[in-house]
């Protein structure tokens, strides 16, 4: 499996996002609800992952699916690139603004005024307000976000 080693760059945020979820959605894995028997187990894994043996899988970190434990270092790879992706193209504070408004809407921030998943889908926490370059572009998406939900 070949992953993306140089940074990437995208138009717009929906493009970062596009991409990136793609990726997610190629990467081979699965996921299993409810109660299922060790048969039913074996035949998702083998049907998903190519083998039915428990041994070979792992819990995927942080996502709750079922990856193949050679293929862990390429998950984590994934991830990793992509968080260097965003931060690249967050450095620009017209892109910033730009993620901040679309997770903005994306979240109904114009409705709850709750930064809370908004910050979650920009892979931040509250700390991110400390920065100022951050809450200076939060200030300028928040404006725009709340003057259309007038």
């Amino acid at each position: 499996m070949l992953l993306a080693k140089e940074i990437r760059n995208y138009d717009s945020y929906e493009d970062l996002a596009i991409a990136h979820q793609k990726e997610v959605d190629n990467f081979p894995m699965c996921f299993m609800f409810g109660s299922k028997t060790t048969e039913q187990v074996e035949n998702e894994l083998e049907k998903s992952l190519g083998t039915r043996n428990l041994a070979d899988v792992m819990k995927a970190p942080g996502c709750g699916g079922i990856i193949k434990k050679a293929d862990e270092e390429f998950f984590d790879f994934m991830f990793i690139h992509q968080m260097h992706e965003r931060k690249h193209f967050f450095d620009e504070e017209d892109r910033l603004v730009e993620a901040i408004k679309s997770e903005m809407y994306n979240h109904e921030y114009g409705y709850t005024q709750d930064p809370t998943d908004t910050l979650f889908a920009l892979g931040k926490t509250t700390s991110a307000f400390l920065d100022e370059k951050f809450m200076r572009c939060w200030e300028k998406a928040k404006k725009q976000v709340l003057k259309g939900a007038a």
